[in-house]
């Protein structure tokens, strides 16, 4: 079961994905936001990361997957057998936000961007 299959309903206090996000595609975020939100119990926290990349290097590895007829956007990295998202930072604020969650705090380290954000209560 992946991000986008996620069943569960108020089943967590907190979720923790480390390492994952970059392996979604940008189109599927917002369902993988929901379905955390959706997982998570009222005042929940989750705690996830989004890997870094170069700038020039996200723009080449884009450039690469055009030339191969790939179906990418920028920020796509799938020229190389392998495939890696990395959206820009605001973006990834505005799918948590339109998810419900109330950002608490972030850092960058590691070479990821740390995000903690809390389940807000809808009335």
């Amino acid at each position: 079961m992946g991000l986008q299959e996620m069943p569960y309903h108020e089943a967590f206090d907190a979720a923790c994905c480390m390492d994952a996000m970059e392996f979604v595609f940008p189109e599927d975020w917002p369902l993988v936001l929901d379905n955390l939100y959706r997982a998570i119990k009222p005042d929940g926290y989750l705690y996830f990361t989004v890997e870094l990349a170069d700038e020039q290097e996200v723009e080449d590895a884009f450039i690469a997957g055009q030339k191969l007829g790939l179906p990418v956007v920028l920020g796509e990295w799938a020229h190389k057998g392998g495939y890696h998202c990395y959206p820009k930072i605001g973006q990834v604020k505005e799918w948590v936000r339109l998810a419900r969650f109330e950002l608490i705090d972030e850092t960058i380290g590691d070479e990821y961007h740390h995000f903690l954000v809390r389940k807000q209560l809808v009335f």
